[in-house]
């Protein structure tokens, strides 16, 4: 979502500077919903794939809520495995521990 994406985008961006990777935000546009919907939670396949241009790198680390829970699946009816095929990534969903074990491995 939007709501978070300047605030995580400066945390990338130090662990960037600090550990010498190349991490990127994008802030994903709720077209589904309408703009006014800032939130990772109420994001959409259809969203994240709109912004597919701006992804870069070889994997997704996509916020777990934007799955509803204990399902891979997105409010739009997107599938994980739809939206990695589609984006040609691994998509992770990872809550925050999650992001900090990615980060530690």
């Amino acid at each position: 979502g939007t709501l978070f994406a300047p605030v995580l985008r400066e945390l990338i961006e130090r662990l960037n500077e600090r550990f010498g990777m190349r991490l990127h935000v994008v802030a994903v546009e709720n077209d589904y919903f309408g703009a006014e919907i800032v939130v990772a939670g109420l994001m959409t396949g259809a969203c994240v794939l709109k912004a597919r241009e701006q992804i870069k790198g070889e994997f997704v680390i996509m916020p777990a809520t934007a799955f509803k829970s204990g399902e891979a699946v997105m409010l739009d009816g997107t599938t994980l495995t739809e939206l990695q095929r589609q984006l040609g990534r691994t998509v992770q969903p990872v809550d925050f521990a999650g992001l900090a074990r990615l980060l530690r491995s």
